[in-house]
């Protein structure tokens, strides 16, 4: 009776197996059949896909780097050619150089230049941070932080960029015009066009896009195929072009396609055509000519012949001439100047998020604009994720406890916003957040939190901060030095310090020490001064057998003096940030007799980098006589331990330094026009900082030249980008920071931290020794340049308060932050010294060590005696 049961089973049993095989055998023959290929070809097909758009990606933000510093150069050429040329007019009245509107044209440049830098910054990682990772934590948690921080900034830069066109859209519907600044009839046209094509209501910008495209992709193509060729260098550069004119009309193209501004109708703007005043007036009727020369002829001086027969034609003339002579005429479109700021921004968002999903954090050593055949063939060797190794603790603590704890302990305190705020920002700093982001955020988060006011502020804030004329001074500065150190000027300057020292024991020291003092007379900056004079004097030093640690550290602290010795660009900003703020809340610092605590005049409380260069003169030349008169004491010849080289002159002193001058009297003239036009003691020839730096640019290009020819004008293009990186890195956290004390002065912040502060101390000297002991511990964590932009606003009102000077409080300012520039973890001339010479942080710090003691009884002496710095102040 089980037996058919368990044949029945038996069958079912086969039948099963039977579909399983089956199964199975379709199974494999899909799988290493059909399946397999799709899967191959899927594979192949996204790999092949995202490198394709890798490397088109890749050549696109290189081809359109080039038009950024295509525009950079020429805006950077013009700004200074405007400057020039309005100092010349109104010293010399040489009416044909005379531009209406120049100035104000120049700060429009400005715009574009400081923007379009910032952009290029974010492409080179060049922009300022509080960058402790890579010294603190394992290189893993150092990359995973950096890339952290680019997704915040490329989310803070894509707001930023909504922001900035909404004021855009106001500016070109309500038609706002540049104040003071006419639309020169040689830019008409373009206008008119550039107008047209982004505004107008045809499909044909979407049609140009798509061309511009395809020519593009072909164009990257043959760039790639040829790149590597050093026989199609003519193909490649023409590709180069024709790719860059395709970025060019290709974007312009789009952004006509995707920006439509909305006109208070609703009605998405059309750009409308522009009527000329020819067309105008031969489109009047007679009557109405007529009329209206009734009503003027009086006014413009025409004679009233009644009896004569009208004109038509004459009268159309007439009364022509006397619309263009006496109107206004149209005014330079506020919404083109404007434009840089969200184009900027924009690129910035992309460019932060492509690091972010790169994950190429570090610093490029060159740019990648002109691979030779070499440099393709060997590329680099990969970068590695290293694992950790010792360090597990420290990052978690910086990268995740930190971080967590300080925000933890606001919200359950229950600290108030703008504590959180605060907490915020210094998360950010602590973490190596770029200090652009890290303003931009607490001044966002005060602005539209605690302030309730519209990030139009903001935006407004940052453009409105660009008509500050100084700031034109500052790009004008930095272009000059690096045209000084890619040309002779520095080594010329360095021949004659060493000429003039002749066989002094010691006189190669003292002589790098001079070296340094001339050549921050004209640079304005302490790591251009230590890379331009450190370069050329430390081999030199080492050749005549000078000790090594005092090598590296003269030079790197005479290198500093580049920040107290006028012309100073961190002077500059210490101008504009206290000067803004000053004006706004100093005014309840003037007592009953009309002078400020102290008995100083009211009139210092317009802090002007003119007067702040005048006041660091002595300081500086005593901190140099100091470094002078430790390199005498520390070479002394009685010393047994040293064995200088004593250097041969060449046909005696005289002749030798006689033949040094000569070869180089062109560069020593540039420190004497520069600071006596400054300080108006070369007669009739006399600047304003702002002229004295156009007038170093003009003089450093014709002695580089024309003169010396040095510096070859096919290089001259990279010297202007290279400035307007560096520039660009500086300009955004400046504008960022005038915007934020806006802020501060509207709601009095400075007032009441005065109040504060003199409820707690009592009197000037306990004042002065807690905020020195402050600034020593602020210039070893953080960078001049945020120091003045944070900390300058809030500490000058109260040390006036105090009843000292706001000049000399300024001196004693940036000699505090200046002894940073020579202490760990950031003193930026360490890392600049240990670069050019080729050796350790750690050799660098000790030989500084000794200069950095010397250095701070320097400061104590100018703290001590106000005179000083007041001496030669009018």
């Amino acid at each position: 009776m089980l037996r058919p049961l368990f044949l029945l089973f038996e069958q079912v049993a086969q039948g099963v197996d039977s579909i399983t095989t089956a199964i199975k055998n379709k199974w494999r023959w899909l799988v290493e059949g059909p399946l397999q290929f799709f899967f191959f070809y899927l594979i192949l097909t996204v790999a092949g896909t995202i490198i394709i758009i890798k490397a088109t990606c890749e050549e696109v933000d290189r081809l359109l780097a080039k038009i950024e510093k295509a525009l950079i150069s020429i805006a950077l050429l013009a700004m200074v050619g405007l400057s020039f040329m309005t100092y010349l007019r109104r010293e010399f009245s040489l009416q044909g150089l005379d531009i209406v509107g120049g100035t104000q044209m120049a700060a429009v440049l400005l715009v574009w230049v400081g923007f379009l830098g910032a952009s290029l910054a974010s492409r080179q990682k060049k922009h300022l941070a509080v960058d402790a990772t890579d010294r603190i934590l394992s290189p893993a948690a150092a990359k995973l932080t950096k890339r952290f921080t680019a997704l915040l900034a490329a989310i803070f830069c894509w707001k930023f960029f909504q922001y900035s066109l909404k004021v855009i859209d106001e500016s070109l519907v309500q038609e706002k015009g540049q104040e003071s600044l006419p639309l020169w009839k040689s830019l008409e046209p373009g206008v008119e066009w550039l107008g047209s094509f982004l505004h107008t209501n045809s499909q044909m910008p979407l049609r140009i896009a798509i061309s511009s495209g395809i020519v593009l992709l072909f164009c990257v193509y043959l760039i790639r195929v040829y790149r590597c060729s050093s026989q199609h260098k003519a193909l490649k550069f023409t590709l180069e072009i024709v790719g860059s004119f395709c970025v060019f009309i290709g974007g312009l193209a789009m952004i006509s396609h995707l920006w439509n501004p909305v006109t208070e109708t609703g009605e998405t703007y059309v750009w409308p055509e522009r009527v000329s005043e020819a067309e105008l007036l031969q489109s009047a009727e007679a009557s109405t000519v007529a009329e209206l020369n009734d009503l003027v002829g009086d006014d413009t001086g025409e004679e009233d012949n009644t009896d004569a027969a009208p004109s038509t034609q004459t009268d159309l003339d007439d009364l022509g001439d006397f619309i263009d002579k006496s109107s206004g005429g149209r005014e330079f479109p506020k919404w083109l100047t404007k434009a840089g700021i969200p184009l900027s921004f924009l690129l910035m968002s992309f460019r932060f998020f492509a690091i972010f999903i790169s994950g190429r954090v570090e610093k490029p050593e060159a740019e990648d604009d002109n691979l030779d055949e070499d440099s393709i063939k060997t590329p680099p060797p990969p970068q590695k994720w290293v694992r950790s190794t010792g360090r597990g603790g420290r990052d978690l603590l910086f990268t995740g406890l930190l971080p967590g704890i300080l925000i933890g302990i606001g919200v359950v305190f229950g600290l108030s916003t703008g504590w959180l705020i605060l907490l915020t920002c210094i998360t950010l700093l602590l973490v190596g957040s770029p200090l652009f982001l890290v303003i931009g955020i607490g001044t966002l988060g005060c602005v539209t939190l605690l302030e309730q006011a519209s990030t139009d502020n903001i935006i407004n804030n940052m453009y409105y901060a660009v008509k500050k004329q100084e700031l034109l001074a500052i790009p004008f500065f930095v272009l000059a030095g690096n045209l000084m150190t890619k040309g002779a000027i520095a080594t010329r300057l360095v021949n004659v310090a060493r000429a003039f020292m002749g066989r002094t024991p010691g006189g190669l020291g003292l002589s790098a020490v001079f070296a340094c003092v001339i050549f921050a007379a004209i640079s304005g900056s302490s790591p251009v001064t230590v890379i331009a004079v450190g370069s050329i004097m430390f081999p030199v030093l080492i050749r005549e057998r000078y000790p090594e640690g005092y090598s590296s550290g003269v030079l790197t602290s005479a290198g500093s003096l580049g920040i107290i010795i006028p012309p100073s660009v961190p002077m500059i900003i210490y101008a504009i940030m206290v000067g803004e703020i000053l004006r706004t809340n100093g005014q309840k610092l003037i007592g009953e007799d009309g002078l400020l605590p102290g008995g100083y005049d009211p009139k210092y409380l317009n802090v002007k980098p003119d007067d702040l260069f005048i006041a660091g003169v002595l300081p500086g030349l005593f901190i140099a006589g100091m470094l002078a008169l430790y390199t005498m004491y520390h070479l002394r010849p009685t010393r047994k331990d040293l064995d200088l080289v004593v250097p041969e002159i060449k046909d005696g002193y005289w002749l030798n330094l006689f033949r040094e001058l000569k070869s180089s009297w062109l560069a020593m003239l540039l420190p004497v026009l520069i600071l006596g036009g400054i300080y108006g003691i070369l007669g009739p020839i006399k600047f304003t900082v702002t002229e004295a730096a156009a007038v170093a640019v003009v003089y450093a290009l014709i002695v580089e030249l024309v003169f010396h020819r040095e510096l070859s004008p096919k290089d001259l293009p990279k010297v202007l980008s290279d400035s307007g990186v560096m520039m660009g890195g500086l300009f955004l956290i400046i504008v960022l920071a005038i915007a934020f004390n806006k802020y501060i002065a509207a709601e009095q912040i400075p007032q009441q931290a005065t109040d504060l502060i003199q409820g707690l101390v009592d009197n000037k000297w306990q004042f002065l020794i807690i905020v020195n002991i402050f600034l020593l511990i602020l210039g070893c964590i953080m960078d001049i340049i945020s120091a003045i932009l944070i900390v300058a606003p809030l500490l000058a009102p109260i040390a006036i308060s105090y009843g000292i000077h706001p000049l000399h409080f300024g001196i004693m300012f940036i000699v505090n932050l200046e002894l940073g520039y020579l202490t760990p973890p950031l003193g930026i001339n360490l890392f600049v010294a240990s670069t050019v010479f080729k050796r350790s942080i750690v050799d660098i710090m000790k030989g500084v060590l000794p200069f950095l003691f010397l250095m701070l009884f320097c400061l104590i002496v100018i703290i001590l005696f106000p005179w000083l710095s007041l001496a030669l102040v009018g």
